[in-house]
């Protein structure tokens, strides 16, 4: 994957960490801030998931770490499991 969709990708989960905190202060209208709680909560969930599940496949690969996981998905540890398979 190229590095310039891992930045995009990063970005976007930026835009979507702010809307959600937005959300959870209540400072969206009301139909954008219930999509935002829940987009927000559905990241969440799919990204602790998904460091269950790379931490155990990829336990030998340093620096894969939950706070990162969780903010960026797979833009943070997609990178360092291709490293270091290189």
């Amino acid at each position: 994957m190229s590095s310039s969709v891992i930045i995009a990708t990063k970005a976007a989960m930026c835009l979507t960490w702010a809307a959600f905190i937005l959300a959870l202060a209540a400072l969206l209208p009301p139909a954008i801030n219930q999509i935002a709680l829940y987009f927000g909560v559905f990241v969440l969930v799919a990204h602790a998931l998904e460091y269950v599940f790379v931490k155990a496949k990829f336990a030998s690969v340093a620096g894969i770490g939950l706070v990162p996981t969780l903010l960026f998905g797979f833009a943070h540890w997609l990178p360092l499991v291709k490293a270091r398979q290189r």
